[in-house]
């Protein structure tokens, strides 16, 4: 299941979305109907990590961190859904708060996801 995450139609580029691209009710910029919760993609990451899925915590890790450098180094509270693509930076979500407390443990979160995989 960890790795079915990691297919286009959930993982953006930036991070893994809450409903799969082409799923009838999804749309990149729905709260939840395919929006990428930083968040929720950290606690994702510990999971892959805590099952032995280092490559693909990594993944999700290297989105969420490209996504805050693109961001002002700082994540926002919710990214829009839109898949990443060459040439094209990442497409803010019109209403995120930023920052975010909870979006904030989020480094903190993905360092701990890292250090499984090297432990």
């Amino acid at each position: 299941m960890g790795r079915r995450l990691l297919e286009p139609d959930f993982f953006s580029g930036w991070g893994i979305r809450t409903l799969a691209a082409g799923q009838p009710p999804y749309h990149p910029l729905s709260y939840h109907r395919g929006s990428i919760w930083p968040h929720d993609n950290a606690v994702i990451a510990l999971g892959l990590a805590r099952h032995g899925l280092h490559d693909e915590a990594a993944r999700v890790s290297d989105g969420l961190l490209d996504a805050a450098a693109a961001h002002g180094h700082r994540l926002p509270e919710v990214i829009a859904g839109h898949p990443r693509q060459d040439g094209h930076g990442l497409i803010p979500y019109p209403h995120s708060c930023s920052p975010q407390a909870w979006a904030a443990t989020t480094p903190l979160a993905l360092l701990t996801a890292r250090r499984a995989a090297e432990a």
